[in-house]
């Protein structure tokens, strides 16, 4: 995975193997959220980074992980979605899980506590976009 260190807003990258290539196509959902301007809800992030994990069960290298670099000004969400599901799902099930799976990471993220971001507004605002798109009725 390669990432621009330029690019600003919510930026999504999926880790799949050889079964869940082609099923996770997450280009649909960072095009979905494109229009979101992240300083809208405050000065504290900048950068939001959505990696979506779909990885057999045993795989160690990606947890799920939740970090705020406050120097960078950027949240990073590495999470996994349930293998058997992206396996047995169609790719549109699939993209609605990672939907599914990115607006419930805020909840995560509400426990850091950062101040100057209003995450409850921009995961409200996350889902009726991501609601008027079809996404998350997908899955």
């Amino acid at each position: 995975m390669i990432e621009t260190a330029t690019k600003q807003g919510i930026v999504i990258r999926e880790i799949v193997d050889e079964t869940t290539i082609h099923k996770l196509d997450t280009r649909p959902l960072e095009k979905a959220l494109e229009s979101i301007e992240l300083p809208s809800y405050g000065t504290r992030i900048e950068k939001i980074l959505f990696i979506v994990v779909a990885l057999p069960p045993g795989s160690t290298i990606h947890k799920d992980e939740v970090v705020y670099d406050r120097r960078k000004r950027q949240l990073t969400l590495e999470l996994n979605l349930d293998y058997s599901q992206v396996v047995k799902g169609t790719s549109s099930e699939v993209l609605g899980m990672a939907a599914k799976l990115f607006l419930g990471a805020f909840d995560v993220y509400l426990q850091l506590k950062i101040l100057g971001f209003n995450s409850e507004i921009f995961k409200n605002d996350a889902m009726q976009l991501l609601n008027s798109k079809g996404i998350l009725s997908n899955s």
